[in-house]
Protein backbone atom coordinates (compact mmCIF):
# COMPACT_ATOMS: atom_id res chain seq x y z
CA UNK A 1 0.00 0.00 0.00
CA UNK A 2 2.66 2.45 0.45
CA UNK A 3 1.45 3.53 4.17
CA UNK A 4 3.67 2.40 5.77
CA UNK A 5 2.36 -0.74 7.37
CA UNK A 6 1.59 -3.94 6.64
CA UNK A 7 -1.90 -4.47 6.92
CA UNK A 8 -4.45 -5.17 4.27
CA UNK A 9 -6.50 -2.10 3.59
CA UNK A 10 -10.35 -2.30 2.00
CA UNK A 11 -10.84 1.41 1.57
CA UNK A 12 -8.02 3.64 -0.26
CA UNK A 13 -5.15 5.07 1.60
CA UNK A 14 -2.86 7.22 0.66
CA UNK A 15 0.66 6.02 -0.25
CA UNK A 16 3.06 7.78 2.30
CA UNK A 17 5.45 11.23 1.51
CA UNK A 18 4.40 10.90 -2.98
CA UNK A 19 3.14 13.80 -4.38
CA UNK A 20 3.77 15.24 -7.99
CA UNK A 21 2.75 11.62 -9.65
CA UNK A 22 1.94 11.46 -13.19
CA UNK A 23 1.57 7.70 -13.64
CA UNK A 24 1.70 4.30 -11.86
CA UNK A 25 2.11 0.91 -12.84
CA UNK A 26 1.88 -2.39 -10.61
CA UNK A 27 3.26 -5.50 -10.23
CA UNK A 28 2.97 -9.12 -8.70
CA UNK A 29 3.79 -7.45 -4.88
CA UNK A 30 5.21 -4.02 -5.82
CA UNK A 31 4.17 -0.53 -7.22
CA UNK A 32 6.23 1.94 -9.32
CA UNK A 33 4.94 5.44 -9.57
CA UNK A 34 6.72 8.38 -12.32
CA UNK A 35 7.09 11.72 -10.78
CA UNK A 36 6.35 14.78 -12.99
CA UNK A 37 10.26 15.88 -12.29
CA UNK A 38 11.26 12.22 -14.26
CA UNK A 39 11.61 10.36 -11.04
CA UNK A 40 10.63 6.69 -10.25
CA UNK A 41 9.42 5.51 -7.22
CA UNK A 42 8.52 1.96 -5.94
CA UNK A 43 7.38 -0.46 -2.67
CA UNK A 44 5.94 -3.02 -1.57
CA UNK A 45 7.91 -6.47 -2.05
CA UNK A 46 12.16 -6.01 -3.04
CA UNK A 47 13.13 -9.58 -3.24
CA UNK A 48 14.74 -9.53 -6.77
CA UNK A 49 15.80 -5.63 -6.76
CA UNK A 50 12.29 -4.22 -8.84
CA UNK A 51 12.32 -1.41 -6.48
CA UNK A 52 15.43 -0.61 -7.85
CA UNK A 53 17.15 1.38 -4.94
CA UNK A 54 19.71 -1.09 -4.70
CA UNK A 55 19.02 -3.59 -2.40
CA UNK A 56 16.54 -6.40 -1.83
CA UNK A 57 14.67 -5.08 1.37
CA UNK A 58 10.86 -4.53 0.99
CA UNK A 59 9.92 -0.98 1.46
CA UNK A 60 6.75 0.20 3.31
CA UNK A 61 6.93 3.50 1.91
CA UNK A 62 7.74 4.72 -1.50
CA UNK A 63 11.76 4.89 -2.33
CA UNK A 64 13.47 6.52 -5.49
CA UNK A 65 15.22 3.97 -8.19
CA UNK A 66 18.73 4.88 -7.94
CA UNK A 67 20.36 7.02 -10.41
CA UNK A 68 17.44 7.54 -12.72
CA UNK A 69 15.85 10.68 -14.09
CA UNK A 70 14.08 11.87 -16.91
CA UNK A 71 11.94 9.11 -17.02
CA UNK A 72 8.40 9.87 -19.26
CA UNK A 73 6.80 6.55 -19.15
CA UNK A 74 6.56 3.41 -16.49
CA UNK A 75 5.73 -0.46 -16.63
CA UNK A 76 5.89 -3.29 -14.12
CA UNK A 77 5.97 -7.23 -14.43
CA UNK A 78 5.74 -9.50 -12.09
CA UNK A 79 9.30 -8.91 -10.31
CA UNK A 80 10.73 -6.74 -12.70
CA UNK A 81 10.06 -3.14 -13.89
CA UNK A 82 10.74 -1.16 -17.10
CA UNK A 83 10.92 2.71 -17.74
CA UNK A 84 11.44 5.56 -20.86
CA UNK A 85 13.52 7.96 -20.94
CA UNK A 86 13.12 11.04 -22.50
CA UNK A 87 16.04 10.20 -24.86
CA UNK A 88 14.18 7.30 -25.96
CA UNK A 89 16.37 4.95 -24.33
CA UNK A 90 14.55 2.40 -22.34
CA UNK A 91 16.06 1.42 -18.46
CA UNK A 92 14.95 -2.21 -16.76
CA UNK A 93 15.54 -3.81 -13.10
CA UNK A 94 14.69 -6.61 -10.75
CA UNK A 95 14.05 -10.02 -12.29
CA UNK A 96 15.94 -11.62 -15.06
CA UNK A 97 15.41 -15.05 -14.95
CA UNK A 98 13.84 -15.48 -18.29
CA UNK A 99 15.99 -12.51 -19.88
CA UNK A 100 13.10 -9.60 -19.17
CA UNK A 101 15.85 -6.75 -18.38
CA UNK A 102 16.89 -7.23 -22.08
CA UNK A 103 20.68 -7.18 -21.10
CA UNK A 104 21.63 -10.21 -22.75
CA UNK A 105 21.92 -12.16 -19.47
CA UNK A 106 20.02 -13.72 -16.98
CA UNK A 107 21.51 -12.35 -14.17
CA UNK A 108 18.64 -10.18 -11.23
CA UNK A 109 20.00 -6.89 -11.31
CA UNK A 110 19.15 -4.51 -8.25
CA UNK A 111 19.61 -0.61 -10.09
CA UNK A 112 18.54 -0.24 -13.65
CA UNK A 113 20.64 -1.93 -17.01
CA UNK A 114 19.97 -0.95 -20.39
CA UNK A 115 18.58 -2.96 -23.10
CA UNK A 116 20.50 -1.14 -25.42
CA UNK A 117 17.31 0.15 -27.53
CA UNK A 118 17.48 3.62 -29.09
CA UNK A 119 14.24 5.81 -30.25
CA UNK A 120 11.75 3.92 -28.12
CA UNK A 121 8.00 5.40 -28.17
CA UNK A 122 6.36 3.06 -25.07
CA UNK A 123 6.84 0.21 -23.11
CA UNK A 124 5.15 -2.37 -21.42
CA UNK A 125 5.73 -5.94 -19.17
CA UNK A 126 4.21 -8.98 -19.43
CA UNK A 127 4.67 -11.17 -16.48
CA UNK A 128 7.76 -12.35 -17.49
CA UNK A 129 8.59 -10.51 -21.01
CA UNK A 130 8.97 -6.96 -22.00
CA UNK A 131 8.30 -4.78 -25.15
CA UNK A 132 8.96 -1.54 -26.83
CA UNK A 133 7.39 0.25 -29.38
CA UNK A 134 9.47 1.90 -31.69
CA UNK A 135 9.16 6.15 -33.19
CA UNK A 136 9.06 4.40 -36.22
CA UNK A 137 6.32 1.77 -35.93
CA UNK A 138 8.87 -1.33 -34.72
CA UNK A 139 8.31 -3.21 -31.90
CA UNK A 140 10.80 -5.31 -29.99
CA UNK A 141 10.21 -7.68 -27.32
CA UNK A 142 12.39 -9.75 -24.99
CA UNK A 143 11.99 -12.19 -21.68
CA UNK A 144 10.62 -15.19 -21.60
CA UNK A 145 8.57 -17.50 -25.17
CA UNK A 146 7.36 -20.36 -24.28
CA UNK A 147 4.17 -19.26 -25.67
CA UNK A 148 5.51 -17.51 -28.59
CA UNK A 149 4.41 -14.17 -26.91
CA UNK A 150 7.40 -12.02 -28.20
CA UNK A 151 5.99 -12.89 -31.53
CA UNK A 152 9.72 -13.64 -33.19
CA UNK A 153 8.23 -16.89 -34.45
CA UNK A 154 9.67 -18.83 -31.79
CA UNK A 155 9.30 -20.30 -28.60
CA UNK A 156 13.12 -19.39 -27.92
CA UNK A 157 13.58 -16.90 -24.99
CA UNK A 158 15.39 -13.66 -25.57
CA UNK A 159 17.77 -12.18 -23.41
CA UNK A 160 18.36 -9.33 -25.83
CA UNK A 161 15.55 -7.39 -27.56
CA UNK A 162 14.01 -8.99 -30.95
CA UNK A 163 12.24 -7.45 -33.27
CA UNK A 164 8.28 -8.73 -33.96
CA UNK A 165 9.13 -9.13 -37.62
CA UNK A 166 5.28 -10.74 -38.16
CA UNK A 167 3.70 -6.87 -37.63
CA UNK A 168 5.26 -5.59 -41.01
CA UNK A 169 7.94 -7.27 -42.51
CA UNK A 170 10.19 -6.48 -45.14
CA UNK A 171 9.76 -7.52 -48.84
CA UNK A 172 12.89 -9.30 -50.95
CA UNK A 173 13.39 -8.91 -54.51
CA UNK A 174 15.45 -10.30 -56.77
CA UNK A 175 16.72 -9.51 -60.30
CA UNK A 176 19.83 -10.79 -62.53
CA UNK A 177 22.25 -8.01 -63.58
CA UNK A 178 26.06 -9.16 -65.00
CA UNK A 179 25.73 -12.34 -64.25
CA UNK A 180 25.05 -11.76 -60.37
CA UNK A 181 22.03 -12.20 -58.22
CA UNK A 182 21.15 -8.99 -56.86
CA UNK A 183 18.87 -8.77 -53.82
CA UNK A 184 17.24 -5.54 -52.59
CA UNK A 185 14.42 -4.38 -50.10
CA UNK A 186 13.21 -1.31 -48.39
CA UNK A 187 15.83 1.28 -46.82
CA UNK A 188 12.58 1.02 -44.18
CA UNK A 189 14.51 -2.27 -42.65
CA UNK A 190 17.93 -1.14 -42.02
CA UNK A 191 17.76 -3.82 -39.13
CA UNK A 192 17.79 -6.84 -41.50
CA UNK A 193 20.92 -9.57 -43.22
CA UNK A 194 20.33 -11.64 -46.25
CA UNK A 195 20.36 -15.14 -45.07
CA UNK A 196 21.38 -18.22 -47.25
CA UNK A 197 20.19 -22.19 -47.31
CA UNK A 198 20.72 -25.29 -49.71
CA UNK A 199 17.81 -27.23 -48.78
CA UNK A 200 14.02 -26.38 -47.56
CA UNK A 201 12.74 -26.98 -43.48
CA UNK A 202 16.67 -26.09 -42.91
CA UNK A 203 17.88 -25.99 -39.25
CA UNK A 204 21.28 -23.42 -40.32
CA UNK A 205 20.75 -20.52 -41.94
CA UNK A 206 24.10 -18.76 -43.04
CA UNK A 207 24.61 -15.01 -43.50
CA UNK A 208 25.40 -14.24 -47.09
CA UNK A 209 28.91 -12.26 -46.85
CA UNK A 210 28.72 -8.65 -48.12
CA UNK A 211 27.41 -4.94 -46.78
CA UNK A 212 24.40 -3.58 -48.61
CA UNK A 213 24.74 -0.44 -50.92
CA UNK A 214 21.85 1.77 -51.05
CA UNK A 215 20.34 2.83 -54.37
CA UNK A 216 16.93 4.37 -54.82
CA UNK A 217 15.86 3.84 -50.91
CA UNK A 218 16.93 -0.03 -51.54
CA UNK A 219 19.26 -2.05 -49.64
CA UNK A 220 21.45 -3.70 -52.56
CA UNK A 221 23.23 -6.81 -52.16
CA UNK A 222 25.48 -8.37 -55.23
CA UNK A 223 25.71 -12.08 -54.76
CA UNK A 224 27.38 -14.29 -57.13
CA UNK A 225 25.49 -16.86 -59.87
CA UNK A 226 26.66 -19.44 -58.28
CA UNK A 227 24.41 -19.20 -55.23
CA UNK A 228 21.56 -19.56 -57.15
CA UNK A 229 20.69 -23.04 -55.93
CA UNK A 230 20.20 -21.81 -52.52
CA UNK A 231 17.29 -20.28 -50.65
CA UNK A 232 17.42 -16.84 -49.18
CA UNK A 233 15.31 -14.92 -46.44
CA UNK A 234 15.88 -11.72 -44.90
CA UNK A 235 16.86 -12.37 -40.78
CA UNK A 236 15.95 -9.40 -38.03
CA UNK A 237 19.11 -7.83 -36.61
CA UNK A 238 19.15 -8.45 -32.56
CA UNK A 239 19.78 -5.27 -30.74
CA UNK A 240 22.07 -5.13 -27.75
CA UNK A 241 25.37 -3.05 -26.32
CA UNK A 242 29.14 -2.81 -27.67
CA UNK A 243 32.28 -1.05 -26.13
CA UNK A 244 33.58 1.83 -27.95
CA UNK A 245 37.35 2.64 -27.20
CA UNK A 246 38.66 5.92 -27.85
CA UNK A 247 42.13 5.16 -28.47
CA UNK A 248 43.98 7.37 -26.28
CA UNK A 249 43.40 5.42 -22.87
CA UNK A 250 40.32 3.00 -22.60
CA UNK A 251 40.53 -0.71 -22.15
CA UNK A 252 39.35 -4.01 -20.57
CA UNK A 253 41.76 -5.45 -18.05
CA UNK A 254 41.24 -9.06 -18.10
CA UNK A 255 43.79 -10.22 -16.39
CA UNK A 256 44.23 -13.98 -17.51
CA UNK A 257 47.39 -16.05 -19.09
CA UNK A 258 48.39 -16.56 -22.28
CA UNK A 259 47.00 -19.40 -24.44
CA UNK A 260 49.51 -21.54 -25.90
CA UNK A 261 48.69 -22.59 -29.54
CA UNK A 262 46.28 -24.09 -30.75
CA UNK A 263 43.74 -21.09 -30.73
CA UNK A 264 41.16 -19.12 -32.25
CA UNK A 265 40.03 -15.35 -31.73
CA UNK A 266 36.97 -13.63 -32.93
CA UNK A 267 35.79 -10.08 -33.29
CA UNK A 268 33.04 -7.78 -34.20
CA UNK A 269 35.33 -4.54 -35.05
CA UNK A 270 34.20 -0.89 -36.22
CA UNK A 271 37.54 0.22 -37.03
CA UNK A 272 38.59 4.32 -36.29
CA UNK A 273 41.79 5.60 -37.45
CA UNK A 274 44.06 5.15 -34.15
CA UNK A 275 46.10 8.16 -33.53
CA UNK A 276 49.19 5.89 -32.29
CA UNK A 277 51.33 3.85 -33.55
CA UNK A 278 49.89 0.81 -33.36
CA UNK A 279 46.70 -0.61 -31.60
CA UNK A 280 45.95 -3.69 -29.92
CA UNK A 281 42.93 -6.19 -29.78
CA UNK A 282 44.45 -8.16 -27.31
CA UNK A 283 47.46 -7.92 -25.50
CA UNK A 284 49.71 -8.47 -22.77
CA UNK A 285 53.74 -7.77 -21.85
CA UNK A 286 54.62 -10.32 -24.01
CA UNK A 287 52.56 -10.55 -27.26
CA UNK A 288 49.69 -8.37 -29.26
CA UNK A 289 46.92 -9.32 -31.77
CA UNK A 290 46.70 -5.92 -33.73
CA UNK A 291 43.63 -4.36 -35.11
CA UNK A 292 46.70 -1.23 -36.57
CA UNK A 293 50.53 -3.19 -36.66
CA UNK A 294 51.69 0.42 -38.24
CA UNK A 295 49.92 3.28 -38.25
CA UNK A 296 51.09 3.74 -41.92
CA UNK A 297 49.30 1.07 -43.46
CA UNK A 298 46.60 0.61 -40.58
CA UNK A 299 47.07 -3.38 -41.57
CA UNK A 300 46.07 -6.65 -39.24
CA UNK A 301 48.78 -8.27 -37.86
CA UNK A 302 50.17 -9.68 -34.22
CA UNK A 303 53.63 -8.64 -32.55
CA UNK A 304 55.89 -10.60 -30.30
CA UNK A 305 57.60 -7.90 -28.35
CA UNK A 306 61.37 -7.91 -28.66
CA UNK A 307 60.90 -10.75 -31.70
CA UNK A 308 59.12 -9.72 -34.64
CA UNK A 309 56.21 -8.01 -36.20
CA UNK A 310 54.03 -9.86 -38.27
CA UNK A 311 51.57 -8.26 -40.70
CA UNK A 312 48.41 -9.28 -42.67
CA UNK A 313 47.81 -8.36 -46.10
CA UNK A 314 44.52 -6.91 -44.85
CA UNK A 315 43.01 -3.11 -43.43
CA UNK A 316 39.86 -3.29 -42.11
CA UNK A 317 37.58 -0.74 -43.32
CA UNK A 318 37.10 2.78 -41.26
CA UNK A 319 33.12 2.75 -40.00
CA UNK A 320 31.92 -0.39 -41.39
CA UNK A 321 31.53 -3.45 -38.93
CA UNK A 322 33.64 -6.63 -40.35
CA UNK A 323 34.23 -9.99 -38.49
CA UNK A 324 38.16 -10.88 -37.73
CA UNK A 325 39.04 -14.62 -36.92
CA UNK A 326 42.70 -15.18 -36.13
CA UNK A 327 43.09 -19.09 -35.98
CA UNK A 328 46.44 -20.45 -35.27
CA UNK A 329 47.78 -23.60 -34.78
CA UNK A 330 51.02 -24.50 -37.37
CA UNK A 331 50.74 -21.22 -38.72
CA UNK A 332 48.12 -18.14 -38.09
CA UNK A 333 45.49 -17.41 -40.51
CA UNK A 334 42.99 -13.95 -40.38
CA UNK A 335 40.00 -14.98 -41.97
CA UNK A 336 37.58 -11.81 -42.67
CA UNK A 337 33.60 -12.37 -42.70
CA UNK A 338 33.68 -16.27 -42.48
CA UNK A 339 36.76 -15.69 -45.72
CA UNK A 340 40.24 -16.78 -45.54
CA UNK A 341 42.42 -13.52 -46.25
CA UNK A 342 46.08 -14.74 -45.58
CA UNK A 343 48.39 -16.96 -44.00
CA UNK A 344 51.56 -16.17 -41.64
CA UNK A 345 53.66 -18.72 -41.07
CA UNK A 346 54.35 -18.04 -37.66
CA UNK A 347 52.73 -17.89 -34.22
CA UNK A 348 52.33 -16.50 -30.75
CA UNK A 349 50.71 -17.68 -27.64
CA UNK A 350 47.33 -15.65 -27.79
CA UNK A 351 47.47 -12.73 -24.84
CA UNK A 352 44.40 -12.51 -22.70
CA UNK A 353 45.60 -9.75 -20.40
CA UNK A 354 43.71 -7.13 -21.95
CA UNK A 355 41.16 -5.94 -24.64
CA UNK A 356 42.14 -3.03 -26.71
CA UNK A 357 45.61 -2.36 -25.54
CA UNK A 358 48.81 -4.33 -24.54
CA UNK A 359 51.22 -3.89 -21.63
CA UNK A 360 54.24 -3.35 -23.61
CA UNK A 361 54.71 0.07 -22.12
CA UNK A 362 53.38 2.21 -25.28
CA UNK A 363 50.36 3.71 -26.23
CA UNK A 364 48.78 0.77 -28.56
CA UNK A 365 45.38 1.60 -27.83
CA UNK A 366 42.53 0.62 -30.15
CA UNK A 367 40.04 2.83 -31.17
CA UNK A 368 36.66 2.10 -32.62
CA UNK A 369 34.18 -0.37 -31.08
CA UNK A 370 34.35 -4.15 -30.35
CA UNK A 371 31.43 -6.28 -29.84
CA UNK A 372 30.93 -10.03 -29.59
CA UNK A 373 34.64 -10.80 -28.91
CA UNK A 374 35.31 -15.12 -28.45
CA UNK A 375 38.33 -16.99 -27.72
CA UNK A 376 38.49 -20.75 -28.35
CA UNK A 377 41.76 -23.27 -27.31
CA UNK A 378 41.28 -24.75 -30.72
CA UNK A 379 41.65 -24.15 -34.25
CA UNK A 380 38.30 -23.47 -35.87
CA UNK A 381 37.58 -24.03 -39.25
CA UNK A 382 35.98 -21.31 -41.90
CA UNK A 383 32.70 -23.47 -41.89
CA UNK A 384 32.96 -23.20 -38.07
CA UNK A 385 33.46 -19.74 -38.37
CA UNK A 386 31.13 -18.92 -40.70
CA UNK A 387 28.01 -20.85 -38.98
CA UNK A 388 28.39 -18.53 -35.61
CA UNK A 389 29.76 -15.20 -36.89
CA UNK A 390 26.47 -13.63 -37.00
CA UNK A 391 24.87 -15.42 -33.81
CA UNK A 392 25.25 -15.18 -30.26
CA UNK A 393 26.46 -18.42 -29.43
CA UNK A 394 24.37 -21.04 -27.29
CA UNK A 395 25.84 -22.28 -24.28
CA UNK A 396 27.60 -23.84 -23.08
CA UNK A 397 30.62 -24.15 -26.43
CA UNK A 398 33.17 -26.85 -25.81
CA UNK A 399 36.34 -25.19 -25.85
CA UNK A 400 35.12 -21.71 -25.34
CA UNK A 401 37.39 -20.20 -23.22
CA UNK A 402 36.38 -16.86 -23.17
CA UNK A 403 33.23 -14.67 -24.31
CA UNK A 404 32.78 -11.46 -23.70
CA UNK A 405 29.29 -10.34 -25.41
CA UNK A 406 29.59 -6.65 -24.03
CA UNK A 407 25.65 -6.82 -23.35
CA UNK A 408 25.45 -5.26 -19.83
CA UNK A 409 24.84 -1.97 -21.53
CA UNK A 410 26.05 -0.03 -18.37
CA UNK A 411 28.64 -0.63 -15.38
CA UNK A 412 32.27 -0.88 -15.22
CA UNK A 413 32.63 -4.40 -15.66
CA UNK A 414 32.46 -6.95 -18.91
CA UNK A 415 31.24 -10.52 -17.94
CA UNK A 416 32.95 -13.82 -19.23
CA UNK A 417 30.36 -15.87 -20.50
CA UNK A 418 32.37 -18.67 -21.61
CA UNK A 419 31.79 -19.96 -17.61
CA UNK A 420 35.96 -19.62 -17.25
CA UNK A 421 35.72 -16.60 -14.72
CA UNK A 422 37.60 -13.92 -17.16
CA UNK A 423 35.67 -11.29 -15.81
CA UNK A 424 36.91 -7.78 -17.37
CA UNK A 425 36.94 -4.75 -15.91
CA UNK A 426 36.47 -1.68 -17.85
CA UNK A 427 39.58 1.07 -17.29
CA UNK A 428 39.52 5.14 -18.47
CA UNK A 429 36.16 4.72 -19.29
CA UNK A 430 35.33 2.65 -22.47
CA UNK A 431 32.08 4.01 -23.54
CA UNK A 432 28.39 2.00 -23.57
CA UNK A 433 26.78 2.46 -27.07
CA UNK A 434 24.35 0.79 -29.08
CA UNK A 435 25.84 -2.03 -31.38
CA UNK A 436 24.90 -2.21 -34.88
CA UNK A 437 26.69 -5.34 -35.58
CA UNK A 438 25.20 -7.32 -38.26
CA UNK A 439 23.62 -10.26 -35.41
CA UNK A 440 20.78 -11.90 -36.21
CA UNK A 441 18.51 -14.67 -34.16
Amino acid sequence: MGNGSTTDQHTPVQVSGLSGAIAVAAGEEHTVALRADGTVWAWGWNGNGQLGNGNTTDQHTPVQAYGLSGAIAVAAGNYHTVALRDDGTVLAWGFNGYGELGNGTTTDSHIFVSPGLNNVHAVAAGKYHTVALGADGTVWTWGLNNYGQLGDGTTTDRHSPVPVTALNPPSLSITLSGGNLVFSWSTNFPGYLLESTPSLNPTVWTVVPGTPAIANNQYVLSVSKTASGQFFRLAPCLAGAALSFDGAAAYVSVGASPLTTPWTAEFWVNRQDAPNYSASLLGDASTALKLEQFNFSRKVGFTQFGVADYTFNYSAPVGAWVHLAFVSDTTTRLYVNGVLQDTIAATIPLPLGQIGYDSSGYAEYVKGILDEVRVWNVARTQAQIQAAMNHSLSLPQANLLGYWKFDEGNGTTVLDSSGQGKTGTLQNGPAWVVSTAPRVP
